[in-house]
């Protein structure tokens, strides 16, 4: 098994990179327009790993008919947000709306785990969320 901070580790640096990549894609293109090369790329890379990858190439005949529903909705905001992000960096600074966007996405996943999911939730967890806020606040206070 791979080291798990070496996959946060990757993991921290795409989705850092991935709207300025996006933002520097879309100069001759409107968001719609880069989302759906963008799709159409991701597509073409992502058939020859499932073709390598997955031995069972019939992969919704494994799932029952509430987990096919959880990947559709899934698929759709995905979808959704994928777009979202192609307009927002096609038509504001990066460096703006990521560190407005990430601290509200970490309290709402924190949130939808804990009530939602029966996730564990601790003092340090709680403590870390606060600062998180604050410095959403104090970004965002002006003089």
């Amino acid at each position: 098994m791979i080291d798990k901070y070496l996959l946060i580790a990757l993991l921290i640096i795409g989705w850092a990179s991935s709207p300025y990549i996006k933002k520097k894609a879309t100069p001759s293109l409107s968001g719609m327009e880069y989302y759906m090369v963008h799709v159409i790329l991701c597509t073409i890379l992502i058939v020859p790993i499932w073709l390598i990858c997955c031995k069972d190439k019939n992969l919704l005949n494994k799932m029952k008919t509430n987990e096919i529903s959880w990947a559709c909705c899934s698929a759709f905001v995905t979808t959704i947000t994928g777009i979202l992000i192609c307009l927002m960096v096609k038509h504001y600074e990066v460096s703006n709306i990521i560190p407005q966007v990430q601290p509200v996405v970490i309290l709402i996943s924190v949130l939808i785990g804990v009530f939602l999911f029966k996730e564990s939730i601790h003092i340090n967890k709680i403590f870390g969320i606060g600062l998180i806020l604050s410095g959403l606040i104090i970004m965002n206070y002006k003089k």
